[in-house]
C-alpha cells in the first residue's frame, strides 16, 4: 500500500512550503499509478508461475504473488518520483551555482565600471591609465547589461555616459592638450557615437507610447533617462584640435 504519510514526509524533506493539497495531488496520482502497475506485475508474475508449474497457483501462492507485485510497484513508483526529485535538487543546485557565480561576475564588473569611471571623470589621470581604458569599454558594459531584472550595470551605464558627455562639454585645460588624451578622447567619442543610434531608436520607439501613457513605470523612466542622455550628446565644437571626427553624434 502507498501511505500518504510516507509522501508527506517525502515531499515536505524536499520543500517544506508544499501545501496539503499538493500532498493528496500527489498521493492520488501516485495511487492510481502503483495499482495499475501492481495489477500488471502479478498478471505476469501469474503467467509465468503458469508457465513454468504448468497449473494454477493456489490461493496462498495467489496471494503472496500479488503482494510481491504490489511490493515492486510500490518500490518502483517511490523510486521514480524520489529520482525525479533528486534530478530536480540537482539541476535547482546547478541553477543556484550559477546564480552565484553570475552575480559574483556582475560585482566584479560594477567594481570594474566603478573604477572605469573614475578614470574617465579624473583630469590628470589619462596619461598613467590609458592602457586601463579598453577602446569601446562603455559600449561592452552596455552590451552585458541587459538583464531583465532591471539591469544595474545598465543604469552605471548610462550615468558614466552621461557623465562623460557633460566632462567633455567643458573647457580643455592647456595641460590636458596631448596626444595621449586626445587619443583616447577620440576613442570614447566613437563608442559614444556607436551607443547614440540605438538610444536615439528606442527613445523613437516609445514616444508614442509615452503620449499614450501607454508605459509602465519602470519602463517610463528608462524613456526619460534616455531622453536626457540625448539632450546632452548634442555636437561638440569646442575641440577642433581634436583628431578625426569629435562630434558626439
Amino acid at each position: 500500500m502507498i501511505w500518504k504519510a510516507d509522501i508527506a514526509n517525502v515531499l515536505k524533506a524536499y520543500d517544506p512550503s508544499v501545501t496539503q493539497e499538493q500532498i493528496d495531488n500527489l498521493y492520488d496520482t501516485m495511487y492510481t499509478q502503483w495499482s495499475q502497475l501492481c495489477d500488471q506485475l502479478a498478471d505476469t508474475e501469474l503467467k509465468a508461475f503458469r508457465t513454468k508449474y504448468g497449473q494454477e497457483p493456489g490461493y496462498m501462492e495467489t496471494v503472496s504473488i500479488r503482494q510481491m507485485g504490489a511490493l515492486r510497484a510500490k518500490n518502483q513508483i517511490y523510486g521514480a518520483y524520489l529520482e525525479g526529485m533528486n534530478q530536480e535538487i540537482a539541476q535547482r543546485q546547478i541553477e543556484e551555482d550559477e546564480w552565484d557565480e553570475e552575480q559574483y561576475r556582475l560585482e566584479q564588473e560594477a567594481r570594474k565600471l566603478e573604477k572605469s569611471k573614475k578614470v574617465l571623470m579624473r583630469p590628470n589621470g589619462w596619461k598613467e591609465d590609458r592602457d586601463k581604458i579598453v577602446v569601446g569599454e562603455l559600449t561592452e558594459y552596455y552590451r552585458e547589461s541587459l538583464w531583465p531584472d532591471g539591469s544595474l550595470l545598465f543604469d552605471e551605464f548610462l550615468e558614466a555616459l552621461l557623465e562623460r558627455i557633460q566632462f567633455l562639454n567643458e573647457p580643455l585645460p592647456e595641460t590636458q592638450k596631448d596626444p595621449e588624451w586626445l587619443w583616447i578622447t577620440q576613442q570614447v567619442n566613437q563608442a559614444v557615437k556607436e551607443e547614440m543610434p540605438k538610444i536615439e531608436a528606442l527613445v523613437k520607439e516609445l514616444a508614442p507610447l509615452n503620449e499614450a501613457r501607454l508605459l509602465d513605470v519602470e519602463t517610463r523612466l528608462d524613456f526619460l533617462w534616455n531622453k536626457v542622455l540625448l539632450s546632452n550628446a548634442l555636437p561638440n565644437p569646442k575641440y577642433p584640435e581634436i583628431p578625426g571626427d569629435n562630434k558626439l553624434l
